[in-house]
């Protein structure tokens, strides 16, 4: 990979101020432009309960898939509990896309330990799954701070994600998903805008939960790569 456009010096020159060192931002953008995220296609049945049932249905194999590519790159793999995505998020999660019906009813992660060796496994996932897209959310942040590598999946009749996390950020995640579910259920019961005491309580939530992650992302920088590069 010698010659790059414009766009590509881009997304490597902004994979390097996220912290990433040459080799995992050329990994990074190869995956991005063969299969990027918002050209990945939508859940191939429109319609919720069915998307389910086929969901269910596409379950035991794809998870076991999930468990063999685990095994066999030495990462952890971790599958939805209770199988498929709640009902009930699901249903939030339309509220402003209708027709548009979640690739995550069907989600596994794999956990690796360092992001060498997050990048290495990201390589050969298209050589186990179908990906129809994928998103570098190491460079581009959840806006909580939290970040992994995420991909979509095609199983032939359902889509499915698949993401790749540092061990690290998988801890953390364990114990800022409270403070996202507490912000999250104080937005849900606003009616309309938010009183100043909840509006301050949301706040300090999502600063607390960024500077959780932008900690653990400069620890883990110092401990593999000597700091940003």
């Amino acid at each position: 990979m010698t010659d790059h456009t414009a766009d590509d010096r881009a997304s490597l020159n902004r994979a390097r101020r996220a912290g990433l060192t040459d080799r995992q931002a050329r990994i990074s953008l190869d995956l991005t432009r063969a299969t990027p995220h918002h050209l990945a296609p939508g859940q191939h049945q429109k319609n919720l309960v069915l998307a389910y049932w086929q969901a269910r249905t596409d379950a035991d194999t794809y998870y076991a898939q999930v468990r063999a590519f685990a095994d066999a790159h030495g990462l952890t793999s971790r599958t939805r509990p209770g199988t498929v995505k709640d009902a009930n998020r699901s249903v939030e999660k339309m509220k402003n896309a209708p027709d548009r019906v979640p690739v995550d009813l069907l989600a596994a992660t794999l956990t690796a330990t360092s992001v060498d060796q997050m990048y290495d496994a990201a390589v050969l996932v298209p050589n186990a799954f179908h990906v129809v897209g994928f998103r570098d959310r190491m460079i581009e942040r959840a806006n909580s701070g939290y970040g992994d590598l995420q991909f979509t999946v095609d199983l032939g009749a359902h889509l499915a994600e698949l993401k790749i996390v540092h061990a690290q950020f998988d801890h953390i995640d364990r114990y800022e998903h409270r403070v996202y579910e507490i912000s999250r259920g104080i937005l849900a019961a606003a009616s309309d805008e938010l009183d100043v005491p909840e509006e301050i309580v949301v706040l300090a939530l999502n600063a607390a939960s960024r500077q959780m992650y932008t900690e653990i992302w400069q620890a883990i920088l110092d401990a593999e790569n000597g700091g940003p590069q």
